[in-house]
């Protein structure tokens, strides 16, 4: 009986190897989410991260059929060959990750208590807003025009053109107030200087969250003496926080975040998911569109939505995820592990600008759609933004209902933050009333294909900050 069962084991273990692996490979899978984010989409069909795990658990199952393949007294030897070359694969990728390391320079320096650029660089480029793919939309409109930008690394590693040994107004945040996409002089900073003629000092850094900028206070900040510090809080991401936030807002930093952390500052694997999304997406594979993807009914049809004022038309795109932000309630946003990381945050920092007599402002960031969707509401139905959430989200109730939750807890987040800082006794301001307006005019605030402020934008942030203090 055992001798029967071991000689029909090989043909069904392999009959189930790849019976698993043709049915995950022709899964069609998420096809409208995958393009719905706009971003590393292989072969029109599958995510960098779903395409890779396929790619993994094929080269596992060649290895099982390897093993199995073979007599029963042959197959600890075949064990013995898999076992080396996965012990030299791994060896020898570390090898090659270890030497690109030293060759290449990093983006950031980051350790457990410091985040910023590599000190005293300057780079250039143009920055183009199109969709990160060219089949994300049927017939795309063109975005904002090029931006081509210059960005000034100092001594410290943030993003300044002047020395200084103190400052009057400090800036904390991420990439929306370091100013990605667009050239130093246009970031809302540096034009926030020269509207109110006091000396700036930018420490904002793209990537950064509620816990860095406890960090980049403490250890860039107090020395400045600054005699205001703007703390901008975006919320598309500084409120998706977790145990690993709160851990480095209270110097934690756990072995499995470094770990992380230490994988995703990889070069090598930077250089494996470029050369995948170059080869195998839709934008470099000439995969043709097919026409049920993109019918008029599709959940995509009304992206990028259109904003405009007379024969003026500007259009906005974003994400099923970053949309259904916006459809959380905010007692349920007030509890979440994001709010309390910022809460954190903000905390700690006011007692930093106590010690240093400094007056704190958290400058409220909104994300697109919160300042879009207002603008639209009239002209996107109820089914459309349905279908649009429900490439993610399962469990929603009717058009009607849905399309009102949105609109109900469109602001849930900025209150939440605003009633917190009352609470608190800390000054908030908003700018979204003014970006939101701006756009209304037919000023493109943010890029159509990316979700920063265009150097419109930022000279209208600019402006309403001066406006505040200026108002007083």
């Amino acid at each position: 009986m055992n001798l029967r069962l071991r000689k029909h084991s090989r043909p069904i273990i392999a009959a189930i190897l790849i019976s698993v692996n043709l049915i995950w490979w022709m899964a069609p899978g998420k096809i409208d989410y995958l393009i719905a984010q706009h971003r590393e989409v292989l072969l029109g069909r599958y995510s960098v991260g779903r395409f890779c795990t396929m790619v993994a658990f094929l080269f596992i199952s060649l290895l099982l059929l390897y093993i199995f393949n073979c007599e029963h007294k042959n197959r600890k030897k075949r064990c013995f060959k898999v076992v080396a070359l996965l012990l030299g694969l791994i060896v020898s990728i570390i090898i090659v990750d270890t030497g690109a390391r030293l060759i290449v320079k990093p983006r950031y320096v980051r350790t457990d208590d410091i985040y910023h650029r590599p000190p005293n660089i300057q780079t250039s480029g143009v920055f183009r807003d199109i969709p990160e793919t060219r089949h994300s939309y049927t017939n795309p409109p063109k975005g904002y025009p090029d931006v081509p930008y210059t960005l000034t690394v100092d001594k410290r590693g943030f993003r300044n053109r002047s020395d200084f040994d103190t400052y009057d107004v400090l800036v904390l945040g991420d990439s929306f107030a370091e100013g990605s996409k667009v050239t130093d002089q246009d970031a809302w900073p540096t034009l926030y200087e020269s509207l109110s003629g006091k000396k700036v000092y930018n420490l904002g850094m793209s990537g950064g969250n509620p816990g860095t900028y406890v960090e980049t206070l403490e250890k860039f900040g107090v020395q400045l003496s600054p005699d205001i510090v703007f703390l901008m809080l975006y919320e598309g991401n500084d409120f998706r926080g977790s145990g690993e936030l709160i851990d480095r807002t209270a110097k934690e930093s756990g072995f499995r975040e470094r770990i992380r952390a230490y994988y995703k500052s990889s070069p090598l694997r930077s250089a494996v998911k470029r050369f995948l999304i170059n080869t195998f997406s839709f934008q470099r594979s000439g995969v043709k569109r097919e026409s049920t993807l993109f019918a008029a009914s599709n959940p995509l049809s009304w992206m990028p939505v259109s904003v405009s004022e007379g024969n003026r038309v500007r259009h906005y795109d974003f994400t099923v995820k970053r949309l259904l932000k916006h459809y959380v309630s905010k007692e349920k946003f007030m509890r979440s592990s994001g709010m309390k990381t910022a809460s954190l945050a903000i905390l700690k920092i006011k007692e930093i600008c106590k010690e240093i007599d400094a007056r704190l402002i958290v400058v409220f960031a909104p994300d697109k759609p919160h300042v879009v969707m207002p603008l639209i509401r009239e002209r996107v139905s109820a089914e459309s933004i349905r279908e649009f959430l429900a490439l993610k989200k399962r469990d929603l109730p009717g058009p009607k209902e849905t399309k009102a939750a949105i609109f109900k807890n469109l602001s849930a987040q900025e209150e939440a933050v605003r009633e917190f800082c009352e609470k608190e006794g800390i000054e908030f301001v908003s700018v979204t009333n003014q970006l939101r307006e701006s756009i209304k005019n037919s000023e493109q605030a943010y890029f159509t294909y990316d979700q920063h402020w265009t150097p419109i934008g930022h000279s209208v942030v600019a402006e309403a900050l001066y406006n505040y203090l200026e108002g007083e």
